[in-house]
């Protein structure tokens, strides 16, 4: 089994930290990554990753908007070329965002037992 974890914070010292995993992560580990309860990005299923797009999943902190968490703009401009890969997107009329994401993103990818683990 062999995975990876990237976390995309907001802040501009560490924005983005790579973890490799010989077993899926813990409930724990993902909760301290994204600093509370874990939500599911809807659509967020790929991410290119050494130049190859990767099947992923992506999680972040389900209470993130409501606890005034800062915009991740990185992690919200690789959702929306994710989700421009599916056909669909983030911009609405007049190139203005319809969502956005907040506070520390997990993107997970690996082999299929990875991802089964998840």
């Amino acid at each position: 089994m062999r995975g990876t974890m990237i976390t995309i914070r907001p802040d501009a010292g560490i924005p983005v930290e790579v973890k490799g995993f010989a077993r899926g992560p813990t409930l724990a580990e993902l909760r301290t990554a994204v600093g509370g309860k874990l939500e599911l990005v809807p659509g967020f299923v790929t991410i290119i990753y050494g130049g190859v797009v990767m099947d992923c999943k992506a999680l972040c902190n389900e209470h993130g908007k409501l606890d005034g968490l800062p915009i991740n703009n990185m992690a919200t401009l690789v959702w929306e070329r994710a989700l421009r890969r599916t056909g669909a997107g983030l911009l609405g009329e007049h190139d203005k965002l319809r969502d956005w994401l907040v506070g520390p993103v997990v993107v997970l990818f690996g082999d299929k037992d990875f991802m089964e683990a998840l």
